[in-house]
């Protein structure tokens, strides 16, 4: 498969995980010949569609379309010009959302910007971070800024290193950006515990953070990275070009640079062990960037661990659905909060092998 047929591959996953019709994706993916901007090329195409929904006042689709443009990273002068648009579409759609405000998080004489709701509350509540991987900036995870009330929490929407409006770079101590960001948070809400949702190498980061800040008290992650990815051997064959180039992005290096850099980004057994807090591991069986042996480790090392696992490619693009419904139903038993709906999903999820679609392989818990 060459570089194109990889990338169109990959997005229909980041497409389908911000609500777009497979059809709708297609259609924009059979227009596009070249990685080059100009005619028939990604960014053009994407950013087309992009302005017109822009131009018809519906700006959440615009915002979508923006992302994918400067997907999987921002290389390119159309696609600079479209994660531009991305942020400026978010900022006025944001400024009419009650409660959402734009914080900077101070880090390493760096400053990152994060997108944070709270509650309307003076009193200590529950936060939210949400944090996706290394093609997946904050804007991506605008639903999470509505749908978080719902359950009773605060929520900040953060960028990977390297990703988005997050010009720090993913090293072995890029972990530290979780603790900033609760850092930054603390100065606007009274929290009372922080939880994670954090897709692929988010949760590596966030994973990393959970053995030493004792403030995190669970999370969820959709296939992390642990330990065996960052082998030199992965990086130098087993992985998608897509993923690999994205790496050196975030990275700033290549070759053996990358290799050793991304040696120290893996989880030890000894950082393992120091994670008590309770994880819900989120697989993929055909998973191609996270080996089967990643969620082995998971189930041996951190104690209080749950792996279930999709019959799927990385990030089960397959199982959205699904997985939004155990997401929040691990979310509500890790804060032991129960909105209304509470109880219908936990009957919805207890049917198992009746909705297939909803029921992955439960591949064990390990309680602490």
């Amino acid at each position: 498969m060459d570089y194109l047929d990889d990338l169109k591959t990959l997005v229909a996953l980041h497409a389908r995980a911000q609500g777009m019709g497979p059809r709708h994706t297609r259609r924009i993916l059979d227009s596009i010949t070249t990685l080059e901007d100009g005619e028939g090329g990604w960014a053009d195409a994407w950013f087309a569609e992009g302005t017109a929904r822009l131009e018809a006042g519906r700006d959440r689709e615009a915002i979508q379309l923006f992302n994918l443009a400067r997907f999987p990273f921002a290389s390119s002068p159309r696609r600079k010009q479209a994660y531009k648009a991305c942020t400026a579409a978010f900022t006025n759609w944001a400024a009419e959302i009650d409660g959402v405000e734009k914080l900077t998080v101070a880090l390493d004489g760096s400053t990152v910007p994060v997108w944070f709701r709270g509650l309307p509350t003076d009193g200590p509540s529950p936060l939210l971070v949400v944090i996706g991987g290394i093609v997946s900036p904050k804007e991506q995870w605008a639903e999470m800024l509505l749908s978080a009330r719902a359950l009773g929490m605060a929520v900040v929407i953060a960028d990977f290193p390297g990703v988005g409006e997050n010009s720090t770079r993913y090293s072995e101590n890029s972990s530290v950006l979780i603790s900033a960001i609760v850092d930054a948070v603390s100065t606007r809400m009274m929290i009372e515990g922080v939880h994670a949702l954090a897709m692929s190498f988010g949760g590596t980061l966030v994973l990393k953070a959970a053995a030493t800040d004792p403030r995190i008290r669970s999370m969820v992650t959709v296939g992390a990275p642990i330990k065996y990815l960052f082998g030199s051997a992965s990086i130098s064959g087993e992985l998608p070009a897509a993923t690999v180039r994205t790496l050196e992005h975030v990275t700033g290096a290549t070759g053996s640079a990358l290799a050793s850099t991304l040696a120290g980004c893996a989880l030890d057994d000894r950082e393992l062990d120091r994670i008590k807090i309770p994880v819900l591991y989120i697989k993929s069986s055909q998973d191609e960037i996270t080996p089967a042996a990643e969620s082995q480790l998971v189930r041996d090392r951190i104690v209080n661990s749950r792996v279930i696992e999709f019959d799927d490619v990385h990030g089960s693009p397959e199982h959205m659905t699904a997985i939004r419904l155990w997401t929040i139903e691990a979310l509500m038993q890790q804060t032991g909060r129960k909105p209304v709906a509470g109880a219908a999903l936990s009957l919805i999820l207890s049917l198992g092998s009746r909705l297939s679609m909803l029921s992955p392989v439960d591949l064990g818990r390990r309680a602490a």
